[in-house]
């Protein structure tokens, strides 16, 4: 690389002999990983904001705990990093402070950013049967029905055996209103993906051929969840041998 830019960027090709500065790429390359594995791990057709907040949340406690281990001159959490201090056998007290206020910036920003919400409130929406007690904000007849449902042994069971995305539509008929209740905080979702995706089977849909403006049934079938039965769709129609 130093080689390859020498004679158009000195000052740059010149960074790449500088051990602490190569410490610092490296450190912010684990960095970037981790950012995009937490991006991942929210993404979703399911997600909503209950395991959002408990994603963010972990993920801000463990800045504080990379900055302290980093202090100790431990880096283990930074492969990269690692690596290139390992072999190089550079001690990690050359970019500890560096690391360290990046870190506290980082988690103080992430704090910061999501602070509007008290997903606490919604615990019983997690769990009812276990959070049922701590329930705030509801009406007198949700609450009555959310008591009723966390006495319900057979409602348990099947509460331990599926998701709670799929747990509160299978009781909107017995316990309507606090089913509703739990539907508005589950519903809204958190991030952009959805969008994201329809922007993504759409690109792929608007090519050369096939340009014409009205894709919403084709881009229908393309973010449904459920697969089109081709072969019952072409028995139903008659097929023109001449052509």
């Amino acid at each position: 690389m130093c080689e390859f830019i020498q004679n158009d960027k000195p000052t740059t090709a010149a960074l790449f002999s500088d051990p602490e500065w190569i410490a610092q790429l490296a450190y912010l390359a684990d960095v970037f990983n981790l950012l995009n594995d937490l991006s991942f791990s929210v993404q979703g057709r399911y997600a909503s904001i209950l395991e959002l907040s408990v994603k963010i949340k972990a993920f801000c406690a463990k800045t504080a705990i990379w900055r302290r281990r980093v202090q100790n001159g431990i880096t283990d959490m930074f492969p990269q990093l690692t690596e290139f201090l390992d072999t190089n056998q550079i001690p990690a007290e050359i970019v500890k402070n560096t690391i360290g206020s990046h870190l506290a910036s980082l988690g103080d920003y992430f704090n910061d950013y999501f602070t509007d919400v008290d997903t606490d409130a919604w615990d019983w929406v997690r769990d009812p049967f276990v959070a049922h007690t701590s329930a705030r904000g509801l009406s007198g007849k949700a609450e009555e029905e959310l008591l009723d449902l966390a006495c319900d042994g057979t409602l348990r069971i099947r509460f331990g055996q599926g998701e709670h995305v799929d747990f509160w539509p299978s009781v909107e008929q017995e316990y309507p209103e606090i089913a509703a209740v739990a539907m508005r905080v589950l519903l809204p979702f958190p991030t952009t993906y959805l969008c994201e995706s329809s922007f993504s089977a759409l690109t792929s849909m608007k090519t050369k051929y096939r340009a014409r403006m009205e894709v919403e049934n084709d881009l229908r079938v393309c973010l449904s969840s459920t697969s089109p039965r081709i072969e019952k769709l072409c028995s139903e129609r008659r097929a023109h041998i001449s052509h």
